[in-house]
């Protein structure tokens, strides 16, 4: 048995008896964060018992994290699953500091660019068809071109989409509860077309009866960072990642709300804030980074 194996029953043994009170989709979001920095232990650390987790390994992620280019929310949302999930370990040997001690890069607005490329994207998409995974290329269509979430695509069933197909917009169940409306372009059109030939009625798009929908997220994030280096462009500053394929459609949008709509830098952003499920101009601003014309 491998050292995360015996990592992972652990977890998922933990889970299993805690006695959980913040919704589903913290938890599921929280143990994705746990189960990625104990792959990370066990790789690094060898790392055989969860009750073992100490300050040592936080600083170690965190490093890493930081190496791989990782924003200042990304690396604060980690760490707020990692204390959640450590919370629940019965008889846990060491208590863990507070973010004070692990030196968090601080949130910046615009910064390194997180977009994909034209090629880079095609590239992706290349890879996925060519290993018959159809559902990271639909679901990396849906995020480039719709500005979806990774979950917000999971999310989407039959239903959804044969009545975007229909009326041209497509009706998004985002995060917080939040629900919007977005266009839909010919790209998403085909993409949500050719999703729907094999899924039956009243079943999810990318998630069959069989799975849950927080392993297949996980599933895709793996397959990311598996893929990403056949395909993002030498030099680089930040890996593809899904969240990359939203700021690729917000730049985009601006792009066209200020050429072709001819708004203004403030309107254009509030019109793409709220395409993108955040509205607050502050985290508009991250998405589009020079894009947005700040200052």
């Amino acid at each position: 048995m491998s050292t995360y194996t015996s990592l992972k029953q652990q977890i998922e043994k933990i889970r299993r008896e805690a006695n959980e009170t913040v919704s589903f989709k913290t938890r599921d979001r929280y143990w994705a964060s746990f189960d990625r920095f104990c792959r990370f232990c066990a790789e690094r650390f060898k790392l055989q018992n969860v009750r073992n987790i100490q300050d040592k390994h936080i600083l170690a992620y965190v490093e890493h994290l930081k190496q791989e280019s990782r924003s200042a929310s990304h690396i604060k949302t980690e760490l707020s699953g990692i204390r959640y999930c450590h919370d629940l370990i019965p008889n846990a040997k060491y208590r863990l500091s507070d973010n004070k001690k692990f030196d968090l890069p601080r949130r910046k607005f615009g910064g390194v660019d997180r977009s994909w490329s034209p090629e880079e994207y095609q590239k992706m998409q290349e890879i996925a068809r060519e290993q018959g995974n159809l559902r990271a290329a639909h679901v990396m269509s849906l995020c480039r071109h719709a500005g979806l979430r990774i979950e917000e695509a999971l999310r989407l069933d039959r239903a959804t989409a044969e009545k975007a197909l229909r009326t041209g917009v497509l009706h998004i169940k985002g995060k917080g509860g939040r629900e919007r409306d977005v266009e839909i372009s010919s790209e998403v059109r085909k993409t949500l077309a050719e999703a729907m030939q094999t899924v039956p009625r009243g079943q999810k798009l990318f998630v069959s009866q069989n799975e849950k929908t927080h392993k297949v997220k996980h599933q895709l994030e793996n397959w990311m960072e598996t893929n990403r280096g056949k395909a993002q462009a030498p030099g680089r500053q930040r890996p593809l990642t899904w969240h990359g394929l939203r700021h690729s459609y917000a730049k985009e949008r601006y792009a066209f709300y200020r050429n072709v709509a001819k708004m203004s830098k403030i309107d254009a952003r509030k019109a793409v804030s709220a395409e993108i499920g955040h509205n607050r101009d502050d985290v508009t601003r991250i998405y589009l980074g020079k894009e947005s014309d700040i200052g």
